[in-house]
Formats: structure tokens, sequence, C-alpha cells
């Protein structure tokens, strides 16, 4: 989410087998950051320094 923060807002991402990293990522990973988007994680973010 700190990558957001800073204005990210694309990741390219290969995966071995693509069919399978596709839908790990769309079950497993995806559902993970629109749950912190709507707890509001991104305002805690915002006070804390990011290092990149």
């Amino acid at each position: 989410m700190a990558y957001k923060h800073l204005g990210v807002d694309l990741f390219v991402a290969g995966f071995l087998d693509r069919l399978k990293g596709v839908v790990y990522f769309g079950r497993k990973f995806l559902p993970l950051v629109r749950d912190l988007e709507a707890a509001g994680s991104l305002a805690e973010l915002a006070a804390e320094p990011v290092t990149v």
C-alpha cells in the first residue's frame, strides 16, 4: 500500500504457469488489497515515512 501512496498504480508480474498465477493473484492477492483500501489503511500509511 505504500507504493500506492507514492503514486505507483501498476506492477508487471510474471508467472511460470500463467493461468494458475493469474487465478491465484485474482483470488488471493487482490481481495487483500481491496480490503486494505476499504479499511482506510492508506490514510494510516500517509503518516508513515516511506523509504524506497
